[in-house]
């Protein structure tokens, strides 16, 4: 897990830094790393809900980018779409995290 661990650290700097001539590798970098750790993680409803709210944010950027010969979207566009994407990766993984955690290390409250 510790692998998966670095390689996410290594996609958020991507997702951070890119502009539109590197942003092309963010789907297949992405990719690569959601089939990873769904190779790995048990079947769970929260984790493959997380999957098109990712597709949609990583568009998002590419599009605020102009990758693939649009016209690139104001600064601010472009760090909201950041945003949301690196807030979507964080979740997966959160979700991924909890799944993969034994189960007596969850705690539930009641209100």
């Amino acid at each position: 897990m510790s692998e998966t661990i670095q390689k996410l650290c290594e996609l958020r700097t991507q997702i951070s830094c890119c502009d539109a001539a590197t942003a092309t590798q963010l789907p297949k970098t992405t990719h690569s790393l959601i089939v990873e750790v769904l190779d790995a993680a048990p079947a769970c409803a929260y984790v493959v809900d997380c999957l098109p709210a990712i597709s949609v944010s990583m568009n998002t950027l590419l599009r605020a980018l102009g990758t693939f010969g649009r016209q690139p979207r104001s600064q601010g566009a472009i760090a909201d779409a950041r945003s949301d994407l690196l807030r979507m990766i964080d979740i997966f993984f959160d979700e991924v995290s909890l799944q993969l955690a034994p189960q007596s290390n969850v705690v539930f409250f009641r209100a």
